[in-house]
């Protein structure tokens, strides 16, 4: 955010190699922000709209963790009701990875399950 500020009202110019890598999508390793990220997600005496956001940045580690936080979430009857839609959209990021063969749409509250992009009736495939 401070970048765009810069940007915006300086007339920054970034160096082109951060140019450059902006459009690069790069494997995130399972850290502290992850882990904080899946705390806030499933604190459920957390802000709804916080937790909304954790879940959905949670999207950008491609992993089983990442993958069964959602699942959690995709539980959580609250947030289903206020974030379904973006539940489902969340975990569609995740349809097609090696360790999401058992991802079934079924196993989701209709109102996730209809927002998973990529998932039929049985197996969520791209």
């Amino acid at each position: 955010m401070m970048i765009l500020h810069y940007v915006d009202e300086h007339g920054y110019c970034p160096p082109a190699e951060f140019l450059a890598d902006l459009g690069q999508e790069g494997v995130l390793e399972w850290d502290w922000r992850a882990d904080r990220l899946a705390e806030v997600a499933l604190d459920g005496s957390a802000d709804p709209v916080i937790r909304v956001q954790a879940f959905s940045d949670i999207a950008h580690w491609r992993e089983p963790r990442a993958l069964e936080v959602l699942r959690q979430v995709a539980r959580d009857e609250e947030l289903v009701n206020v974030a379904g839609h973006q539940i489902g959209q969340t975990i569609g990021h995740f349809v097609g990875c090696d360790f999401a063969g058992d991802l079934l749409s079924e196993d989701f509250h209709i109102e996730v399950r209809q927002s998973i992009p990529g998932a039929q009736g049985t197996a969520a495939q791209r």
